[in-house]
């Protein structure tokens, strides 16, 4: 390790500091200035909630989040008093001390010390991918439970009584039941005024909505003690702050207090998982937006390190927290000195006025809290929760353990129930058959074991193995362990067994290895004896059966379960099923049914014999080529700088293509030769242009726009841009498209490692708008094939400039409507497994697979409204609909925000009228 690399790893804020300019700085500060101002009731509210004097929740949103900032990893999230994580603090150390004592106080830095080591552990560790084992539905659960706790424990103040603090749920409930007949009256006008003040004020200012209650409370308070007087109101105040510049102080480790100590190892494991759970979620939330990548175990690392340092500056534990991210974030931060700027407005901000929040009421506080609390409830994630028996099991059981035994006790029980989910999954892997014919016309059954494969889930693929059963015709059988992410000796052990019985029935068994480790496994069973070394076939390395037992290429696999729109590619060729199939190009698909008709009528079917030469290299092919039957050779040939001549060859075969058409855009200096006898239809390339319009979208820019006019050619041929706003695609033209020569799109398959060209680009040619949608990356390599340029539009910009005017997106309650009214059809495109668990009714499966290859069976008079799990494979599917002419919706938040009923029952999967 360099010394570099060794003082970035120490110091990661070093990866993010060239960051910081001019441009980044007063956004930043803006940011701070908002985050300053959100944070300051909320500390006091919150330190209130731990049972710390007010100072030590206002240094705790200085000190740690300065330190979270710097050596963590997101950019936006912002560290410092979590709702959660003060509850948990409370109910830890109230059994052992008195609240907002010395001793207590003590405790608390003592916890948070734990806390903070535990944390930074983790992340050196790098045991980070632990919390990816935990269950959404636990952590939502949990939230829930420190609502209820968090409004329950603010009643006692709201009524303006005293009572025993930190008990159990129920019993708290109890003693609220009894006291509401003590209650102090101008105590719950006052927590009642800051509430509904809270909760209006939600509604137009919404960021700044605690920080308006706090003060409007804090007004009624002190209206109220100057009309009845401090005696008769009794209403009590926060007090005076002592506040430091430099709060030094120590965790109490005294030796009288080990037993404590002890006692509290159990609750800083809670609130150190329970922090990072938070913490993780809000970064990555925020990440989607922002399209940052978070590296979780460096943001465990800075929470670690900040809870380290926090007990020995008056502050307590604390982690990521959403609301105050949020804000960060929309108010534009660019980078994580915006927290540092925050940080140093608040302790201006308490310096200069700390005198003022003496007079704050403490039913004021109460009413935040409340305030606070119930923001945390979310009814929508509640009802999503319940709808699903296995969901509303686990929810309702850690929601319940946390309320009834305590949060520390949910916290624990929440992981366990997480990961008796993850090994009850990870023991169900998929099992897979997908049959073909090998190149000598036996058949062949390939066996896909997709998941993990070791002694919990011995059992289940073997049953799984059972039920599919033995061919009637011995077969070559192939079992591909590519999809296998995991394999121990039971596992291997399985797979020797099944090799001996499918042998002894007649079948020749192979296994298809892609990674090394997986020979070593079985190498270490003993089960290479039962296999034969000969009996593998290695991705790498060549094999006498890869040959014969590979399909064609172009054939793929046949899968028995698998469906698509149509499998028919040898349909008589007329005008209207043509049309269809050009309507699932992207060149042409903006063009309308009666348009496309008009061309193909206006454009004869042409016929050549093999040999002959349907373009040469001397003249431009003005019309774009539809091949319909036979194969063609296209070889584009240029001159170097150097004088030298390049060529490029190109095969065009309508049969290796879903839709049964090969298409060759208009070109120059390109020939093109028969190979054997073809059909094929020229289209005009200019009467393409009129139709489209796009002579008239640019017509008035175009005389003034030197840049823009020398790019016309390029901007006719993208069908990205149709309908995109002029001054966007101007920008966009600057780092998008192809802009000179020719290039490739380089697939590897995962099976037989052969690289394949899925798609063609040549001038003006656009390629991963549809993964750009749907906030994804497609898997591929784009590779220039001849000299030329490539520009690239990063996502930020292209979600910019471009995704907003390419994808239509509706509520839910609007697509009901539609389909209830306006005979719009649903399209579930997500995978078998998904749909098989819960659809929308009436909802067939097209998956996005299936429908970027087979769009012209889509009836174009019909409106499609599109969803998959969460909305973003729905977005790429919606804008390939659109794209091709289609009029396509994405649903919003897809199935998952589904309000209405989900279906159970299979659907035929068919959407063709």
């Amino acid at each position: 390790m360099s010394r570099s690399e060794l003082i970035t790893r120490i110091f990661p804020f070093f990866h993010w500091i060239e960051r910081i300019n001019s441009k980044s700085f007063r956004p930043d500060l803006e940011a701070g200035l908002v985050g300053a101002i959100l944070i300051l009731p909320q500390s006091i509210a919150l330190s209130s909630l731990a049972g710390m004097p007010p100072e030590y929740g206002i240094y705790t949103s200085i000190f740690p989040v300065i330190f979270a900032s710097l050596w963590g990893s997101s950019w936006h999230t912002l560290s410092g008093p979590n709702t959660a994580v003060c509850v948990l603090l409370a109910y830890s150390v109230a059994p052992f001390a008195s609240v907002g004592n010395e001793v207590y106080i003590g405790y608390v830095l003592a916890l948070t010390f734990m806390v903070g080591v535990i944390q930074l552990s983790l992340g050196l560790a790098k045991l980070g991918a632990i919390l990816d084992f935990i269950s959404h539905t636990v952590i939502s659960a949990l939230v829930l439970a420190v609502a209820l706790v968090i409004i329950l424990s603010a009643a006692s103040d709201f009524l303006g009584i005293l009572s025993n603090a930190y008990e159990s749920f129920p019993t708290r409930v109890y003693q609220l039941w009894h006291d509401i007949p003590r209650a102090n009256p101008f105590s719950v006008v006052v927590g009642s005024i800051t509430l509904i003040s809270g909760i209006l004020s939600r509604r137009y200012w919404k960021r700044y909505s605690l920080v308006i209650a706090v003060v409007i409370g804090s007004l009624s308070s002190w209206l109220l003690n100057l009309f009845y007087g401090g005696g008769t109101t009794q209403l009590e105040l926060v007090g005076n702050l002592t506040l430091d510049l430099f709060p030094l102080s120590f965790p109490h480790f005294e030796l009288e207090s080990i037993y404590v100590l002890k006692e509290l190892v159990a609750s800083a494991f809670a609130i150190a998982f329970l922090g990072l759970m938070q913490t993780i979620v809000i970064s990555r939330s925020i990440a989607n937006k922002s399209g940052q990548t978070i590296e979780t175990n460096q943001e465990i690392i800075g929470q670690g390190v900040s809870n380290m340092v926090a007990p020995f500056l008056s502050s307590f534990a604390g982690s990521g927290y959403f609301n105050r991210s949020a804000a960060h974030f929309d108010a534009g931060a660019r980078t994580p000195m915006a927290a540092v700027y925050a940080s140093m407005i608040l302790a201006a901000m308490v310096l200069l006025g700390y005198s003022l929040f003496a007079y704050i009421p403490s039913a004021t506080i109460a009413g935040a809290l409340i305030l606070v609390g119930y923001s945390l409830i979310d009814t929508g994630e509640i009802r999503l929760m319940l709808r699903s028996r296995q969901e509303a099991f686990i929810f309702i059981s850690t929601l319940l353990i946390a309320l009834f035994f305590g949060l520390n006790a949910g916290v624990f029980i929440g992981l366990l129930i997480s990961l008796v989910l993850y090994l009850w999954y990870a023991s169900s892997p998929n099992v897979m058959l997908e049959e073909h014919s090998a190149r000598d016309g036996r058949p062949v059954s390939v066996v896909i074991i997709d998941g993990n494969l070791f002694f919990g889930s011995v059992r289940h693929v073997e049953r799984a193995l059972r039920q599919l059963g033995d061919p009637d015709d011995k077969c070559i059988i192939l079992l591909r362990t590519d999809h296998l992410t995991y394999l121990d000796i039971p596992g291997a052990a399985l797979i020797a067994s099944e090799v001996k019985r499918r042998r002894e029935s007649g079948d020749d068994v192979y296994i298809y290895v892609a990674r090394d480790g997986i020979v070593d496994v079985l190498k270490a069973a003993g089960c290479l004896d039962i296999i034969g070394s000969d009996h593998l076939i290695y991705r790498d390395y060549d094999h006498e059966m890869k040959s014969l037992i590979y399909p064609a290429r172009g054939t793929g696999f046949i899968n028995k379960s698998r469906t698509s729109i149509s499998d028919n590619h040898n349909e008589v060729i007329t005008t209207e099923t043509l049309t269809k199939k050009l309507r699932s190009t992207r060149f042409l698909g903006p063009l309308t049914t009666a348009q496309l008709n008009m061309l193909v009528e206006e454009s004869e079917i042409q016929s050549a014999s093999a040999g002959d030469i349907i373009s040469a290299d001397d003249e431009p092919m003005l019309g774009h080529l539809i091949l319909i039957e036979g194969e063609l050779e296209a070889q584009r040939i240029w001159t170097t700088e150097n004088g030298k001549s390049k060529s490029y060859t190109r095969i065009l075969n309508p049969s290796l293509v879903e839709d049964g058409l090969a298409f060759l855009g208009a070109a120059n200096q390109i020939r093109v030769r028969a190979v054997t006898d073809v059909k094929y239809l020229l289209i005009d390339a200019e009467k393409i242009d009129a139709l489209i319009g796009w002579s008239e979208q640019f017509a008035e820019d175009i005389a003034d726009d030197l840049d823009l006019k020398h790019r016309m050619d390029l901007i006719k041929s993208v069908s990205v841009f149709y309908k995109v706003p002029l001054e966007n695609i101007k920008e966009a033209l600057k780092s998008y498209i192809l802009e000179t020569g020719l290039a490739d799109v380089i697939h590897t398959h995962a099976f037989t490692d052969e690289t394949e060209c899925v798609h063609k680009l040549s001038a003006g040619d656009a390629f991963g708008e549809e993964a750009l949608v749907q906030e994804g990356y497609r898997n591929a390599t784009v590779t220039m094939t001849t000299p030329g340029k490539l520009l690239v539009l990063d996502k930020i910009d292209f979600n910019r400039l471009l995704r907003n005017q390419m994808v239509d997106e509706i509520e839910a309650d609007t697509a009901l409507d539609l389909v209830k009214n306006q005979g719009a059809k649903w399209i579930d495109c997500r995978y078998d497994m998904e749909y098989q668990e819960s659809r929308i009714p009436g909802a067939p499966l097209i998956s996005l697979g299936t429908l970027r290859n087979q769009t012209h069976q889509l009836n174009p008079e019909v409106k499609y409204i599109v969803y998959c799990r969460s909305g973003r494979r729905s977005r790429a599917a919606a804008y390939l609909l659109k794209e091709r002419g289609f009029n396509a919706l994405s649903l919003i938040g897809g199935i998952k925000n589904w309000p209405y009923d989900i279906d159970a029952k299979p659907l035929e999967n068919s959407i063709i009228d």
